[in-house]
């Protein structure tokens, strides 16, 4: 994702009235931002309508993780400068890390307005769409990213996972290949390629993906979860619990692993250990969605 940047600017020459707001810009090339942000606020008192000077304060906020504050000044730049292409590419980025789909989508399409092939906007707008299960309008946009900056891994991962969501698994394969050939350290392809392979049934292909998944992110729990799937379903049962168990470690704990880390334990003839860790699954969920099926399970195991 690419991100708003300062206006940094030395300002030789400027007029007092803008002394203030120079500073704020020398600070930050300093990375003294705190500073810089006294020095840009005390510009406002001279030049309340500064379009740069808002635009200034949007991005050190932004970078602050104070969004309520970055939107509240990147606002005012567009109200002030409707056509501002930059404000409204950093509002969208601030309403998406508000959760403002709407907002953000608004903002994207009205930068891409200025700047049509933008592939940061492109690739955050087919986000903020994927992210309202609008993925044919994401992917639109994703392809766009990818046609306007073909080394753009981040969107290919975006396309590749949209492309996953809607079932067209050759063609997600395609473009979460295309991310690891850009960019070979992105666990998540990895992680969302072995998910590709898992749901084609080619097991060896998914295992290979996982496994490099878990190489370079080893903490990340759902692919040990997911990679257990894979295991059960190849009748590798003693993968399958040893990898259950490791995303139960790192904090994937829930009905569902609980449930399946039981059916793996039953299919090697450990009875107690499935019956203990389905009536966990009962205790922590008695009416959930798995309920009526463990209580099944239970039964067939004991009959």
């Amino acid at each position: 994702m690419s991100h708003p940047q300062i206006d940094k600017r030395d300002g030789a020459g400027a007029p007092d009235l803008l002394r203030s707001h120079y500073e704020g810009n020398r600070l930050a090339q300093e990375g003294r931002l705190a500073e810089a942000i006294s020095q840009w606020e005390l510009s406002l008192k001279d030049a309340p309508r500064s379009v740069s000077t808002h635009y200034n304060l949007g991005v050190a906020y932004y970078q602050k993780k104070d969004f309520p504050k970055a939107l509240a000044h990147w606002e005012t730049v567009v109200a002030l400068d409707p056509g501002h292409g930059e404000a409204n590419y950093a509002l969208g980025l601030a309403y998406c890390g508000q959760g403002l789909l709407d907002h953000a989508i608004g903002a994207f399409q009205r930068h891409l307005k200025t700047k049509p092939n933008h592939p940061g906007a492109l690739n955050n707008l087919g986000l903020a769409l994927a992210q309202q299960g609008r993925f044919d309008e994401a992917i639109q946009h994703f392809v766009g990213a990818v046609k306007a900056d073909p080394k753009h891994a981040e969107a290919y991962y975006n396309l590749g996972t949209a492309l996953y969501e809607q079932g067209k698994l050759a063609e997600a394969i395609e473009a979460l290949s295309k991310t690891i050939a850009l960019q070979n350290d992105h666990a998540a392809a990895y992680h969302n390629l072995g998910l590709c392979h898992e749901r084609l049934g080619d097991c060896e292909a998914g295992e290979k993906a996982f496994r490099e998944a878990q190489r370079l992110e080893p903490n990340y729990a759902p692919t040990y979860f997911n990679l257990g799937l894979l295991y059960h379903q190849w009748q590798r049962y003693e993968d399958a619990i040893a990898n259950y168990l490791q995303a139960k470690a790192l904090g994937f704990d829930n009905s569902l692993l609980r449930y399946k880390l039981g059916l793996v334990y039953a299919a090697v003839d450990k009875k107690y250990e499935a019956l203990k860790v389905w009536q966990s699954a009962l205790t922590e969920d008695a009416d959930g969605p798995l309920a009526a099926e463990i209580h099944a399970q239970i039964t067939v195991l004991f009959t």
